[in-house]
């Protein structure tokens, strides 16, 4: 029952907009090229979409956040197919679960409270959320991961480079977001997959 109850306040219609518009300009910022390179000759760069992502699972919850990290993928500068997708299918998995992780209870959080506990939740999606997408990433296409290493070295090492990427884009996105976020007046801070808010007809 509490299932059934969460699936339908997942499904408001304005969380769902709002999650697909958030991606949408999430890969119009990557089209226009809007990211910061961190290798010479490699499409690996702090990615601006990632600020919709995040954006987009706070305020869609799971299905937002999958909407989000989905059309936010949607284009991709590599021009390797089978990087593209699985890139799409991390995005869209990783959106989702943080819209889990973003509990509606946090919207009465003000202040210092609610700092902390947007800090731990973007922390979870970087250091956590990370771990199993450079995962699935590296066993879909292996070569994306192999390229961050050199010939010789170990597999392990070649993750930990992969998730090395993610601290400059970890320091790019948790002090906008946390901005963007204080900045919003209480009642905009507000979820619109929220327990105070009806259930869709």
């Amino acid at each position: 029952m509490r299932l059934h109850l969460d699936i339908q306040r997942w499904l408001n219609w304005r969380a769902l907009l709002v999650g697909s518009v958030l991606g949408l300009m999430g890969t119009v910022t990557l089209w226009a090229d809007m990211r910061i390179p961190q290798f010479p000759d490699s499409t690996v760069g702090t990615d601006v979409r990632e600020l919709f992502v995040i954006l987009g699972a706070w305020f869609g919850g799971p299905l937002g956040g999958l909407l989000s990290g989905a059309f936010s993928a949607f284009y991709s500068p590599a021009g390797d197919a089978q990087l593209h997708f699985s890139t799409w299918i991390a995005h869209a998995l990783a959106g989702f679960s943080l819209g889990l992780f973003y509990r509606p209870g946090h919207t009465a959080l003000k202040g210092w409270a609610f700092s902390l506990a947007w800090i731990r939740a973007v922390l979870l999606y970087y250091l956590v959320l990370l771990v199993a997408v450079s995962l699935f990433i590296g066993l879909l296409a292996p070569a994306f991961i192999a390229s961050l290493a050199g010939p010789d070295e170990a597999t392990w090492l070649m993750y930990l480079n992969f998730w090395l990427t993610a601290l400059p884009e970890l320091a790019f996105v948790l002090p906008i977001t946390l901005i963007v976020m204080m900045a919003l007046p209480h009642r905009y801070r507000k979820p619109l997959w929220d327990v105070d808010k009806p259930i869709n007809p």
